[in-house]
């Protein structure tokens, strides 16, 4: 029996959406780094007790800050990370403290993290002279034990064609020190676009392993498989994947390929999974939809209306016990991945398991008379539900029992889904819809918690 019979009657109620200065420094040829300064102030750390939010704050300015979040914002673990005009920010809601990135060149040493006092300060901060333009929609990822966030910027001007050839960098990050400990030059050609959003980064499970990639938007593609503990290249576009259509990276692999096809119902040419690791071709696979999630690659075989799961670390599939959704061709599932959960949703059902897992631990279905949530994530195996009549208010669901812990309010009606794709994301400090393209997102501060 799915835990869809526990959840049927209490869903069935409610509906919710989807989700400066001088000196310039001669670039370094590998990476370089520095001790924060003895004495110096650090950021309290945003990785404590891992607590379940079941109230929040309304909308408004950061908690003990006068600066309000609106656009081009995201929640990472306990931190917000943010891109604002001329640099890019983070900082420890709970901890209320919160810190702006400043550049004279493009070493270490160059680099400081300073606290803000006031989102005047921000606003007014002079270009820099340095890199500290944000490339990636991610604008920082951060690893699982929140000590470490990796951020990809450039100090030429971003959206603009380069003529010649250019740099990025990858900096690293002591979240609680607030300090850049090494940084990573990235020779980059000219053939790859500078536009914000057209690079994406991501950690494997373990966060020793980064892939950053170029293409999501246009341009050539090009990707890095680095070692976030030494901060060297292991590995540098594999099989020359140059001329493939960028997907989707992460610290384990790389997916190229589209859906578009005037050739075939599936993919053309296909789908490929590259190993970062080996470099090698793992799978091609000819579908119209096919995700990394994590370091499982989920595909629907479109032929069978049957979706196949594979580890990409080790090539092994999963046999699935019970199917996600399917779709229909002119209303494709989305996917998604929260809270090491994979998400397939419809119209009609909705599907949470495990990332791998051959069993669903919710499923829902319209057939059932279950009302489909439109925005989902989940924190701390509890998931956040809210609905299109009321995306200011979330319903808490146990996956391990299935049972309504309780109902939070969001704001107000105002505060909910702007517009897609918007995302709702939560953890311990608080919750938010958030936007990927640098539009309307808020946050709400968490006030109560379970214990």
């Amino acid at each position: 029996m799915k835990r869809r019979h526990l959840l049927g009657g209490m869903l069935a109620a409610a509906a919710f959406p989807l989700t400066s200065a001088c000196r310039p420094r001669t670039p370094s040829s590998g990476p370089t780094a520095r001790t924060p300064t003895a004495g110096a102030s650090a950021a309290p750390s945003a990785a404590s007790t891992p607590r379940i939010p079941t109230a929040f704050d309304d909308a408004g300015s950061l908690p003990g800050s006068d600066f309000r979040p609106e656009s081009f914002t995201w929640l990472r673990g306990g931190y917000l990370v943010g891109s604002s005009g001329n640099t890019w920010w983070y900082g420890d809601p709970s901890a209320m403290n919160y810190w702006y990135f400043t550049a004279d060149g493009t070493d270490a040493d160059s680099m400081e993290l300073v606290a803000m006092g006031s989102a005047e300060e921000l606003q007014n901060l002079a270009p820099q002279v340095g890199p500290a333009q944000i490339l990636t929609d991610e604008i920082m990822v951060v690893d699982a034990a929140a000590h470490f966030g990796y951020v990809v910027v450039t100090a030429v001007r971003t959206g603009v064609t380069q003529e010649s050839a250019w740099q990025a960098h990858l900096l690293k990050v002591d979240l609680e020190a607030a300090a850049v400990v090494a940084v990573l030059p990235l020779d980059v050609d000219a053939a790859v676009d500078t536009t914000i959003g057209n690079w994406a980064m991501a950690l494997d499970t373990d966060g020793i392993n980064l892939g950053v990639g170029t293409g999501r938007i246009r341009g050539d593609t090009r990707v890095w498989a680095i070692n976030t503990e030494s901060m060297e290249i292991a590995l540098k576009d594999p099989h020359q994947v140059g001329y493939d259509t960028f997907h989707q990276v992460n610290g384990d692999a790389l997916l190229t390929g589209t859906a578009s096809s005037p050739y075939s119902e599936g993919a053309y040419p296909p789908y490929i999974v590259y190993s970062l690791e080996s470099g090698n071709l793992v799978t091609q696979e000819n579908n119209t939809d096919t995700y990394l999630l994590g370091r499982w690659l989920y595909w629907l075989e479109t032929a069978f209306d049957a979706w196949r799961v594979m580890d990409v670390t080790t090539g092994e599939e999963v046999t699935m016990a019970d199917q996600p959704p399917v779709g229909a061709p002119d209303a494709r599932p989305t996917v998604w991945e929260t809270g090491g959960y994979s998400v397939v949703r419809t119209d009609s059902a909705l599907d949470v398991r495990p990332l791998g897992s051959p069993t669903a631990t919710l499923s829902l279905s319209a057939d059932a008379d279950d009302t489909i949530p439109a925005a989902l994530a989940v924190h701390r195996d509890v998931v956040y539900a809210a609905y299109p009549s009321a995306a200011h208010e979330l319903h808490l669901i146990d996956l391990a029992t299935g049972e309504e812990l309780a109902t939070a309010r969001l704001g107000t009606e105002e505060d909910g889904i702007d517009r897609e794709p918007q995302a709702l994301a939560v953890s311990e400090v608080g919750a938010g819809y958030f936007y990927s393209r640098g539009g309307a997102c808020t946050f709400h501060a968490a006030t109560d918690w379970l214990h």
